[in-house]
This record gives structure tokens, sequence and C-alpha cells, in this order.
């Protein structure tokens, strides 16, 4: 089957019923206190591709090479990240639709959605795997953000704005949110959000700083380190989770018995030291 002009309205469709719930969905969250933040981020026109199947010369979009991690393959690939603009609120708003397009795509048998990556508005982010000696940096999302997983431990991590490449973003988004500055990037893992046509580039990074600042950037995360070995993986890995629960109560931070981590996240943490 082929993407035909009936089944492009019919995905447009779905975009636009589920951008008009979306936007009525906002007044019921600002009067709960939750905060939107709409700011201009980074717009995926295509997501992270081979750079041997992809070409493009538009002087409007940045380009960048990287080698990464893509879900899937074991190997490091060399891909092109082709990036435009877009508004937060924008690429959230078309969301809801997702799961219900792909579904609508494989009921006329197309499996592949690349013929959606110029109707979506595919969102970058960052996260950063950030290292201090044996520990990591973790902490969990505020309950008052709109926005994906809140309560759930996260890392300090953020939607890449546009124009930035991804050692920058990356580093930008540690330091506004833990006033920690970051070392060189060792190794990146792309990672598909579960919910959304976004990709979360974890970042693992060593940091010779250990002070966390508190910061408006935080958002409501409130970081603490923990032993990489002793607390870290075995939440990540055997899904233990008490050693964390335990180490956020020992240092005064309500947590629930039944705390998870972000499921982009925990993916990344996953693939990056397995």
């Amino acid at each position: 089957m082929t993407f035909d002009d009936q089944l492009q309205k019919d995905v447009l469709n779905l975009i636009k019923v589920a951008v008009g719930k979306a936007t009525k969905e906002e007044e019921p969250e600002r009067q709960a206190g939750k905060n939107l933040f709409d700011g201009p981020i980074s717009r995926l026109i295509l997501p992270p591709t081979l750079a041997k199947n992809l070409s493009t010369t538009s002087a409007d979009y940045l380009q960048e090479t990287v080698s990464m991690q893509l879900p899937g393959i074991s190997e490091i690939q060399q891909v092109k990240m082709v990036t435009g603009a877009t508004t937060y609120l924008t690429a959230r708003r078309m969301w809801q639709a997702y799961h219900y397009v792909l579904a609508l795509l494989k009921s006329r048998g197309i499996e592949d959605e690349s013929c959606l990556y110029n109707l979506f508005h595919y969102i970058p982010g960052t996260a950063s795997a950030v290292e201090f000696g044996d520990n990591i940096l973790v902490g969990v999302r505020s309950q008052r953000l709109a926005g994906t997983h809140p309560g759930m431990v996260s890392v300090p991590a953020g939607l890449m704005r546009p124009g930035e490449l991804i050692c920058e973003g990356n580093h930008r988004e540690l330091y506004e949110e833990s006033g920690i500055p970051a070392g060189e990037i060792t190794k990146i893992i792309a990672v598909r959000h579960p919910d959304a046509p976004s990709f979360t580039l974890m970042c693992k990074v060593q940091t010779e700083k250990s002070k966390i600042a508190k910061t408006y950037e935080a958002k409501g995360k409130t970081f603490i380190w923990v032993d990489k070995r002793r607390i870290l993986l075995p939440a990540i890995i055997d899904g233990d989770i008490q050693p964390l629960v335990d180490e956020f109560r020992e240092q005064n931070i309500d947590v629930p018995n039944n705390l998870q981590i972000a499921p982009d996240i925990l993916e990344g943490l996953q693939r990056m030291y397995s």
C-alpha cells in the first residue's frame, strides 16, 4: 500500500482532532497550577537516519553528523540529524494522534512511518547520564509540570533548541538544571519516546564538579548523587527500586514505594550500562 491522498487526509484529520482536544485540555492544566512551557524547540525533519540513506541541501535546517547507537542496532552508527524549528505546545498537541495514526497505517499495510516525517513534529530531547567518580546524578520529575511522566525518576534532560548541536543542547540542559558543567560526551544512545514522535538522545558525560545548584530551570526536579553499582544498576537492570527509594528518603525527598523510572530514561540507562 502507498501513502495516497485519501490516507493523508485521514491522517491530517486525526491530527486535527488531537490538536483540538489537547488545546481544550490546556486550560484545566493551567487552572490546576501546571506550568505550560511553549518556548521554541528543535524539530526533527527526519529522525536519526543512517547518513548514507539521507541527502538534503536545504540551508533552512541544521545538519549534524554524529556517532550513536540507534534503537535495535548494537553497533555504533554514523547518523545525520536534520532539524528545523517548532514550539513545545505545537508538537505536544499532536502527540495524542500518534498511536492512532500508526494503527491506521498498519491497517493499510504500511509498517514504515517515514511518510509521517513532514506531518508530525518529531522533536529531539537530550538526557545526561552524568558521572562523578562512581556516582550518577538522578532526580524526580515534578508533579506540577505538564508533559510526560511526572513524579518519575529522571536525569538532567530537556528538549533541544533550534540551531543547537547535540553536545550544546546536552551541556546547556545539564548546567541549567543542576549547575554542573559537563565534560566531553563519550557515548550517545538514541531512544524512541514510547508515547510521542520524539527521540531522547542519552549522552554519557563525566564531570569534576559534584556540587548541585538549585536552579529555576530544574523545573521541580530534585537531584541527588547515587552510587551507580549499589543503587542505580539494581534499579535499571534487576528492577529492584528499593535501594533508590531508600536513598531519596535518606536525603529527605518524599517518594512513593512504587517509584518508577521514566520509560525513555530507563531504556537509555539500560542500554548505556548493559
